[in-house]
């Protein structure tokens, strides 16, 4: 708060009383104090009967005499920022009476003892304002809880292919052999059946050297790529069960065997068909019931293959035979694949059709168009291998068969 004794207002009000200015200026502060809230203190003097001489500070001579008059004085005190020191008796009766020359201070701005309503401890006057409480912080949010990532499915592995058996026949319509044997029918009606298999026309031969190396007939072949050397240049194995072969990799007709239905003996880039190319019994029956290759070529003899005396009887026996030995093993059940093939043309240009067997084909009719050239490109999508000749292209080869 400002000092009230230097004030011009009440020094004025000091000499005009012709009282002393410190009663005033102890008054003033009095006032100033008991309501600090307050921005106009009203403060009502004693009624002077005292003349005044107007413009005596302007002007020298006698100071000219006004009437006496009841003036009310409102003092304008600043609202205090602090608690104050002025006495609290500065307004006691004895200090400031009516007789003393002071008018009675109105009750409603005479000091009061009392705290104010909203005061009731009377201790907000002496006691600085404190600052708000600072607001309690609000509660952590909660932890998100912990979601789980869906479990993710791993897809199925791909199909691994099992091993594949060709059996091939001598020129057969095995089509008509299915409508009329009915051990065949039934074989065939669990299989795709490929109707519309051609052979080439030519000899048992030039089909085992088309559906082996993707060489066509009157082309050089001896020292052509095969498919059995593509498998063991990866890894595979193959061998070839001939009946009636007597010596291994025998190049020399003999009793009921014709080397023109067993392509390896032509082949000088196969190198290990002295012990792959082996008679069909035992071996087959020791291998099944052992280490079965990747590829086994199975050949029966021209009594057997269904060209000779007993016709389609001689080959629904021999079928049925050897298909029942294949398919009891664990090897086909697991994806394995018996593919029966004719050698040749029965009627010239006419389809034999062809017969597929496996676990994972679906048995349906198959209408498409297939070869040896076809035969061949489907084996080798099988087994992951490139195309030979002419199973790579889309003239001879137009779509391979499907066998996974």
């Amino acid at each position: 708060m400002s000092d009230v004794s230097s004030d011009p207002l009440v020094a004025a009000l000091a000499q005009l009383a012709d009282r002393p200015q410190a009663e005033i200026s102890a008054a003033t502060a009095a006032v100033a104090t008991r309501r600090p809230r307050r921005r106009n203190a009203v403060l009502t003097a004693a009624t002077l009967t005292v003349g005044v001489a107007i413009g005596a500070a302007a002007a020298p001579g006698p100071a000219p005499v006004v009437a006496a008059s009841a003036t009310t004085i409102e003092l304008l005190v600043p609202p205090q920022a602090g608690p104050t020191t002025a006495p609290d008796d500065a307004l006691a009766p004895d200090s400031l009476t009516a007789g003393d020359g002071l008018a009675d201070v109105p009750d409603d701005f005479a000091p009061s003892t009392e705290a104010p309503a909203d005061d009731p401890d009377g201790t907000a006057d002496s006691t600085p304002p404190q600052a708000p409480a600072p607001a309690a912080p609000e509660p952590a949010a909660p932890a998100p809880t912990a979601v789980a990532p869906p479990a993710v499915t791993a897809p199925p592995a791909a199909t691994v292919p099992g091993p594949v058996w060709i059996i091939t026949t001598g020129a057969t319509d095995l089509n008509a052999a299915v409508a009329s044997r009915p051990a065949l029918a039934s074989l065939a009606a669990g299989g795709v059946q490929l109707q519309s298999y051609t052979p080439l026309r030519d000899s048992a031969l030039a089909n085992g050297v088309a559906l082996l190396s993707g060489k066509a007939p009157g082309e050089a072949f001896a020292t052509a790529d095969t498919l059995v050397g593509q498998l063991s240049g990866r890894g595979g194995t193959w061998k070839a069960y001939v009946e009636d072969l007597g010596t291994a990799c025998n190049p020399i007709a003999s009793g009921d065997y014709d080397p023109q239905n067993n392509p390896f003996v032509h082949f000088t880039s196969i190198a290990d068909c002295a012990t792959q190319d082996v008679d069909l019994v035992p071996t087959l029956d020791d291998d099944l019931a052992g280490t079965i290759p990747s590829l086994s070529w199975i050949v029966p003899d021209k009594v057997s293959d269904g060209t000779g005396p007993s016709g389609a009887a001689a080959l629904e026996t021999f079928l049925t035979a050897t298909v029942a030995k294949i398919t009891a093993t664990t090897a086909y059940k697991d994806n394995g694949l018996i593919l029966i093939v004719p050698g040749g043309q029965a009627v010239p240009d006419e389809a034999t059709g062809a017969l597929a067997l496996s676990p994972s084909l679906t048995p349906a009719v198959d209408p498409l168009t297939y070869g040896p050239y076809t035969l061949l490109r489907g084996l080798e999508d099988r087994f992951g291998l490139g195309p030979l000749a002419h199973a790579g292209e889309p003239a001879s080869s137009p779509t391979p068969v499907p066998l996974h």
